[in-house]
C-alpha cells in the first residue's frame, strides 16, 4: 500500500460514475514502502477548478460527482475526490423485505451504478479508477478539502459536495482507501506528530466515509475501508500507524453490528493488506520479495467483484489479503 494501505486517495462515469480524493498522500513505508513521509500531500485547495495544484501542502479531498456537481469538471483526466457513477436508473429502493445477496444480484443486473472512490489519487485509488473506467464506469469530477480544516469542515465540505452532485440519487459502493504512512516509537520526537498525521489520514477519512454511507449509499450497497494487517497486532516501530489503523478495524466492527446507523442490509468491511506491491514499495523496498507483495490490480479487480455484489464477505469482516509465490488468499480475522 502505498501508505500501508497501498496508497491510498476516485472514479469513473457512462453507465456508472466514480470520485476520487487523496487525503492519503502520505506515500512511504508500511506495506506501502519505507520512504520519507509525504505530510503535505492532502490537497484540497478552496478553488476547486483550475490546473492541478503542485504545492507541497495540498491534497485532494474527495472528489465532486458529475457536471451537477460544484464547480466545472476536472478535464485533466484526475479524478481526485470520492467518486461516483453515473445517475441510477435501477428506480426507488426497494423495501419489500428481499434478502441482501438478492438485493445486490438484482441491482448488479442494473445497466448503471454509481461508485465513490475516497483516496483515488494515491498507487491504489489509481489502480481502482482504472479498473472502474475499464467496467465503463466514470471517474471525472472531484470534491476537495482543505488539510487545514478541523474534521467537522472536512465532513462539511464533503458532504456538500457529493449531495450536491448526487441531487438525491444514491451510491452503489464507497470505497475509502485514503491513508498514509509514518513510522517511529515511542521515543521518537515526531510521535505525537505522526500520531496526529496518521489519525487525520486513516481515521477521519474512513469516519467521514462512514457518515457519507449512512446518507447517499442505497439499501444492500457496500462500505470498503482500509485497515492494515500489522495492525491486529503490535506495531512497535509505527505506533502512531497501528493506533490509527486499529481504530479502523473497530469502526468496521461497529458499523457491521445491528443499529450502525447504516442503510438496511449494507456490507461494511475492510481490507487489511500486509504489503501492496506499489512503485513507492519498489523504490525503497528493491531486494524485499515482491512475491509477497498483493498487486494493486488484484485488489481493484476484488473491489469490482463486490461492488457488483459478488462473493462479498459478510459485514463486519476485516479480510487480510494474504500473499505468498504470488498468489493471494483472502482470510477473514477473528
Amino acid at each position: 500500500m502505498k501508505d500501508q494501505d497501498g496508497n491510498e486517495p476516485p472514479g469513473a462515469v457512462s453507465t456508472e460514475r466514480a470520485r476520487r480524493t487523496d487525503p492519503d498522500r502520505t506515500d512511504g513505508p508500511g506495506p506501502d514502502g519505507p520512504g520519507p513521509d509525504r505530510t503535505g500531500r492532502t490537497r484540497t485547495g478552496p478553488d476547486r477548478t483550475g490546473p492541478d495544484r503542485t504545492d507541497p501542502d495540498q491534497t485532494d479531498g474527495p472528489g465532486r460527482t458529475g457536471p451537477d456537481g460544484p464547480g466545472p469538471e476536472r478535464t485533466d483526466g484526475r479524478t481526485d475526490g470520492p467518486g461516483r457513477t453515473g445517475p441510477d436508473r435501477t428506480g426507488p429502493e426497494r423495501t419489500d423485505g428481499r434478502s441482501a445477496a438478492g438485493l445486490r444480484r438484482a441491482h448488479a443486473m442494473a445497466s448503471v451504478k454509481k461508485v465513490l472512490v475516497y483516496g483515488g489519487k494515491g498507487a491504489l485509488g489509481s489502480t481502482c479508477v482504472k479498473a472502474f473506467k475499464a467496467k465503463s464506469w466514470e471517474a471525472d469530477v472531484n470534491v476537495l478539502v482543505r488539510p487545514a480544516d478541523s474534521w467537522e469542515e472536512q465532513l462539511a465540505a464533503v458532504l456538500e459536495g457529493v449531495e450536491g452532485a448526487l441531487a438525491g440519487e444514491k451510491l452503489d459502493a464507497i470505497f475509502c482507501v485514503a491513508g498514509g504512512w509514518a513510522g517511529g516509537s515511542a521515543k521518537a520526537k515526531a510521535m505525537v506528530k505522526n500520531c496526529d498525521l496518521m489519525w487525520k489520514q486513516s481515521v477521519w477519512s474512513s469516519a467521514i466515509s462512514a457518515h457519507l454511507a449512512s446518507r447517499v449509499l442505497r439499501e444492500g450497497g457496500l462500505l470498503q475501508l482500509t485497515g492494515a494487517q500489522p495492525a491486529l497486532g503490535p506495531t512497535p516501530g509505527m505506533m502512531g500507524y497501528g493506533m490509527a489503523k486499529a481504530a479502523v478495524h473497530q469502526l468496521v466492527r461497529s458499523l457491521g453490528a445491528e443499529e450502525s446507523g447504516l442503510p438496511p442490509q449494507v456490507t461494511a468491511l475492510a481490507i487489511l493488506p500486509v504489503t501492496l506491491d506499489t512503485p513507492m514499495n519498489r523504490k525503497f523496498m528493491p531486494d524485499a520479495d515482491h512475491t509477497t507483495w498483493t498487486p494493486m490490480e488484484y485488489v481493484a479487480g476484488l473491489f469490482g467483484k463486490w461492488a457488483e455484489g459478488d462473493e462479498r464477505p459478510k459485514t463486519g469482516s476485516l479480510v487480510q489479503l494474504i500473499t505468498k509465490d504470488s498468489k493471494t488468499e483472502l482470510v477473514n480475522a477473528d
